[in-house]
């Protein structure tokens, strides 16, 4: 374990160490694959939050576990009816914007604290609820502080290789007065360098450098095309916490997940917004079985158990299982800039030699909260 020993305080700031972080295991992402022989089952996905919507919906089946590589979008479940309703008396239908993705409009419900919400899925007569969720308060990220760590990891040929993780650690007071249940997720911006100057054609089966224009190579004027800013998210969560030993208490070092430490990640400066999520007990339960399950696998390459179902039954067939939640959600988060040379390790450059605006969700123009 390589020691960042920093500390990043609400405001972003780099300052000494005080306290070293208790080091957790790593979890990873699962996807709901299952055997070859099995067939398929259905996944639905969503959440409201205090953050302002649109909210989304997913809604797919799985797929063979050989299928499900090729990446297709034909598990997707297309013209359900999808309902968010909230106990109060408002309602709304989702809008499908994508193959299997529904969503709210942006005008439209709006989560808010103390309020009960769930959903319902109509599929070719069938109907599905969740259980009602209720968003519950969740208190302020004081500070995070970050380390590295190598993970062993087995690639698809099954070599195993040692890779860098930065593991983020959150701190925080827990509200003492009511049983809490938390979530962590991260999205960010990635300033990253490519480097178009060195673009090459063939030219007679030679590899021949042949500068892009928009990397004004002659040195008149600046690149317009080597340093983008690329937007990240995360999805399927596995990093939650409850506070049934330590309520009340200040929460110091809790690991809220580990983002692989790459080029892709961290390149020039990164710009880290971290989210602490408030859950309701039965989608910390389905997130906690998924965590404890993929801390159990013996294999890279083992999918969950089918009795890991979440919150959500079609309401006229209870014994059919029906994977993922809706959950209702109160966010805080915090943000932090984050330079390469702040980890402490050397990350090798993947040498884009093009332009940095082929990166998916990249833009060549400086953010408005970018701070150098």
């Amino acid at each position: 374990m390589k020691s960042l020993n920093k500390i990043l305080n609400k405001w972003g700031f780099l300052v000494p160490l005080a306290f070293v972080a208790t080091i957790y295991g790593c979890v990873s992402v699962i996807n709901f694959d299952v055997d070859e022989e099995e067939e398929s089952q259905l996944v639905i996905q969503g959440e409201i939050t205090t953050n302002p919507g649109p909210y989304t919906v997913e809604i797919y089946r799985t797929v063979p576990f050989f299928d499900a590589v090729s990446n297709t979008t034909s598990n997707r479940v297309n013209n359900a009816i999808v309902t968010l309703y909230d106990l109060d008396g408002a309602f709304e239908r989702l809008e499908m914007v994508s193959n299997g993705i529904y969503q709210t409009s942006p005008t439209g419900i709006q989560g808010q604290l103390g309020h009960s919400y769930f959903i319902s899925v109509e599929i070719g007569g069938e109907i599905y609820q969740s259980s009602v969720q209720v968003i519950n308060p969740v208190p302020d990220i004081d500070s995070i502080s970050l380390d590295v760590s190598f993970q062993s990891v087995t690639n698809s040929l099954g070599v195993i290789t040692e890779d860098p993780y930065v593991d983020v650690f959150v701190n925080f007071q827990d509200n003492p007065e009511e049983r809490n249940f938390y979530l962590w997720k991260w999205n960010g911006t990635v300033q990253r360098k490519t480097f178009p100057e060195l673009f090459t054609i063939r030219v007679d089966g030679t590899p021949t450098i042949s500068p892009l224009p928009c990397s004004q190579a002659n040195g008149v004027q600046d690149c317009t095309c080597c340093n983008c800013w690329v937007k990240k998210t995360t999805r399927n969560p596995l990093s939650v916490f409850n506070d049934q030993f330590s309520n009340g208490s200040y929460i110091t070092g809790r690991k809220a997940f580990s983002i692989p430490a790459t080029a892709d990640n961290f390149d020039v400066r990164t710009y880290l917004n971290v989210q602490q999520f408030s859950l309701n007990e039965d989608v910390y339960d389905f997130w906690d079985q998924i965590a404890k399950q993929n801390e159990t696998q013996s294999s890279l390459f083992a999918v969950p158990s089918s009795e890991v179902a979440g919150n959500i039954r079609n309401i006229n067939k209870e014994d059919e299982l029906v994977w993922g939640t809706f959950s209702a959600s109160a966010i805080e988060d915090i943000q932090i800039f984050i330079d390469q040379n702040d980890l402490g390790i050397r990350i090798p450059s993947d040498s884009i030699n093009n332009s940095c605006l082929i990166l998916s969700n990249s833009t060549n123009q400086k953010p408005s909260f970018w701070v150098d």
